[in-house]
């Protein structure tokens, strides 16, 4: 089936399309309709749904294919998918971004089954299981990452149990046995009736959605290239005496990088907030290559050693907002090899302006 490609630029709804798809809606053209390209029904349904915002998570201007399969899984799905007795195939869409933000090309579908979520959840627990699949287990999401963090408060606390997940996150995640592809189920439930909704993405080196499972593999797997394996920054400590000022800071880490930012509400000169994390990153075995000092920014480079014969590119940026006492700490490690292309987050919401259309 011949893949249609749009601009993720205006809101849609998943579901539209299948209605439209499978006979529900009706199409109404304009006065001037006869002066344009007849669409069919498929080609328009598959444009709402490349449209719709969850298309790539949340991520605008960007360009999707969406494929339609009405009532049919795609025909070179990996997986045999279980689905709870009784239950329809409602469809099954395949999504790809053109240029691989998103990761590899994942699978949404939805079925109608005659029983509550609870026993969805339920089936697909014993159901996957027996496959192999499980939730994730804990992740350096929730665990002790280093930085700024405090390591008590970021104690090992997964799995979270199905009621857990569920209640918390809205849906259930398995993991792919001995790889980070993944299913999520989730769905609408009207007691003896539910609506069953299913994200299935293939393993791939670079996950783009299936981050709850490709942060536990990342933990176990050996064969990651050097340029994608975690990274753990050194445990860092603001200075004792404005230490009580301090908001509480972030940490994070992912495909072959980690962060770690701070912030502050004090008057203490830049150059020695940063010679006071500057002497923690040598104690950890950075070194530093360059160092500068602008009006209202102190930073520095680094090189810091990682596994054998590795050296990752490392940074410290101090910065106060022009006027205030406020102040940010940033500590960032990355292998050599990333580019610009991992400095975006995935999954951000991302807006453009662009300049009015000329008349």
């Amino acid at each position: 089936m011949r893949s249609i490609v749009h601009r993720t630029t205006p809101p849609g709804v998943v579901l539209m399309g299948l209605l439209l798809a499978l006979g529900f809606g009706e199409l109404r053209s304009p006065a001037h309709a006869q002066q344009t390209p007849a669409l069919s029904t498929q080609a328009v349904a598959e444009r709402l749904l490349a449209a719709s915002p969850g298309a790539v998570g949340g991520v605008a201007n960007r360009e999707v294919a969406a494929s339609l399969w009405v009532g049919a899984w795609p025909p070179d799905l990996s997986l045999d998918v279980p689905t709870p007795p009784g239950s329809q195939l409602l469809g099954s869409v395949r999504y790809q971004t053109a240029d691989d933000f998103s990761g590899p090309p994942w699978t949404f579908a939805v079925l109608d089954a005659p029983t509550s979520m609870r026993t969805v959840y339920a089936f697909y627990m014993d159901a996957l299981g027996a496959l192999g699949w499980e939730p994730p287990p804990a992740t350096p999401l929730i665990e002790a990452r280093g930085g700024f963090s405090s390591p008590a408060a970021f104690s090992p606390v997964g799995p979270f149990t199905p009621e857990a997940s569920v209640r918390l996150f809205g849906r259930l995640t398995f993991c792919e046995p001995e790889d980070n592809g993944s299913i999520e189920v989730t769905g609408l439930d009207r007691g003896d009736q539910s609506e069953v909704r299913l994200i299935i993405t293939p393993a791939s080196e670079r996950p783009g959605r299936n981050i709850e499972c490709a942060l536990a593999r990342q933990q176990t797997r050996t064969d990651l290239p050097v340029s994608l394996a975690p990274r753990i920054l050194p445990q860092l400590q603001l200075p004792e005496d404005i230490r009580a000022e301090a908001v509480p800071s972030s940490t994070s880490s992912g495909m072959g990088s980690a962060d770690t930012v701070a912030h502050a509400v004090t008057d203490r000169p830049l150059d020695h907030l940063a010679g006071v994390v500057a002497d923690q990153l040598l104690a950890a075995g950075w070194h530093q290559t360059n160092a500068g000092m602008e009006a209202h920014l102190a930073w520095s480079t680094w090189e810091v050693p990682f596994g054998d014969d590795v050296e990752d590119r490392g940074w410290l940026l101090v910065g106060r907002i022009p006027g205030t006492e406020r102040v940010s700490i940033e500590v960032r490690q990355e292998s050599a090899e990333a580019g610009d292309e991992r400095w975006l987050p995935v999954g951000s919401t991302t807006s453009v302006t662009r300049p009015a259309p000329g008349r």
